[in-house]
């Protein structure tokens, strides 16, 4: 008996299986992608190692550089865009464009397959180029508002964004987001008609080499993209929340976070004060520590220009103050420290404005 029980489950097993893939199997085994990769709704993500990249619904402080399209001519291909063409930081990342990857075909105007490594545009695919179809300038694939776009970070991001329409059709185009290994990192299919944002981020630091957006169902009045959004600097998990940082150099030994969270773009929080844990966890999310001043620190003029004096924020004008770890080696037994200039105290306060660490 038992025997006939367990050659009933096998032959039950194998029955599955054969109908998984192939002949008689309602699976469409020809997608180049793991079926768990693909999201189709909001908030969900898949975890590749350690890395994580979540959907985001809609522009938000996650994004901090902007491409319209509009600055360069109309008819341009294949635009290449350096951080200057962009108003990004001198050491941000050159963004270009083409079909699809290398590693990839076309079936159709579907770009299929998997990228090889390290990922780079294919010369040989069908170009990009910037269009107007009764709008602002945007970008198009070839043919002409059918072909697919991919956009290629010449270092890597911690997210990615834009719009693509008009859409017609449900499930027509799949926004797709790589390492720069070539994995997978996101994909979303149209959950709406007309013009759809689709937006990745990581919250383990910049992994995201580039993305791609193709037809995988019939579009019949084509689509093009608009504004792409990405952030340079890191998106890390601090208390529960996804935080956007960034940095700037005080001197070579220091750098303060900016707050990108807010309309300021400063470097103090202006809507609230920071915590000395959360100030310790932002350090620490940029790869350092919160800053250790030494006693030549208070007599350097770059220094004292970086952190001292007032500083205007939501209306109020308010000292500068940073949170730092210790002074002159003295960490006050693990007490919270505030720098002043030209003064260092000790004190727990949660109403300072200022994040200073160790350059990284």
């Amino acid at each position: 008996m038992f025997k006939l029980c367990l050659l009933l489950f096998l032959a039950l097993v194998a029955t599955c299986r054969s109908h998984e893939c192939g002949e008689g199997s309602t699976r469409d085994c020809s997608t180049p992608y793991e079926e768990k990769r693909e999201v189709h709704q909001v908030e969900e993500y898949f975890d590749l190692g350690e890395r994580i990249v979540t959907s985001v619904p809609a522009p938000n402080a996650l994004f901090n550089q902007l491409i319209t399209f509009s600055e360069v001519p109309l008819g341009t291909v294949n635009p290449v865009y350096p951080p200057a063409l962009y108003g990004g930081p001198a050491g941000g990342p050159t963004v270009t464009f083409d079909g699809f990857f290398v590693g990839q075909i076309l079936v159709g105007n579907n770009a299929v397959g998997a990228p090889t490594s390290p990922l780079t545009l294919d010369p040989a695919s069908p170009n990009t180029i910037t269009a107007n179809d009764g709008a602002p300038i945007t970008l198009a694939g070839t043919p002409l508002f059918q072909g697919p776009i991919s956009i290629l970070f010449s270092s890597d991001v911690s997210s990615v964004g834009l719009t693509s329409g008009f859409l017609d059709a449900l499930g027509s185009i799949q926004f797709r987001v790589f390492d720069r290994n070539g994995n997978l990192l996101l994909s979303l299919t149209n959950t709406q008609t007309g013009f759809q944002f689709f937006g990745a981020a990581s919250n383990t630091g910049p992994v995201i080499a580039g993305a791609q957006v193709t037809a995988v169902g019939d579009e019949p009045a084509g689509f093009e993209i608009d504004d792409l959004r990405f952030f340079v600097g890191t998106v890390c998990e601090i208390n529960g929340n996804i935080v956007a940082l960034n940095f700037a150099p005080v001197t070579n030994r220091y750098i303060t976070i900016l707050d990108l969270n807010t309309e300021n773009n400063t470097p103090f929080f202006c809507e609230k004060g920071v915590d000395w844990e959360t100030a310790k966890k932002m350090c620490e999310c940029l790869g350092t520590t919160l800053a250790d001043i030494t006693f030549t620190d208070m007599f350097d003029p770059v220094f004292l220009a970086g952190t001292g004096g007032f500083q205007t924020c939501d209306g109020r004008v308010i000292s500068r103050s940073f949170w730092i770890r210790s002074y002159i080696g003295n960490d006050y037994g693990g007490v919270p420290l505030v720098l002043t200039t030209p003064s260092v105290t000790s004190q727990s306060a949660t109403s300072l404005h200022g994040v200073l660490c160790n350059a990284p």
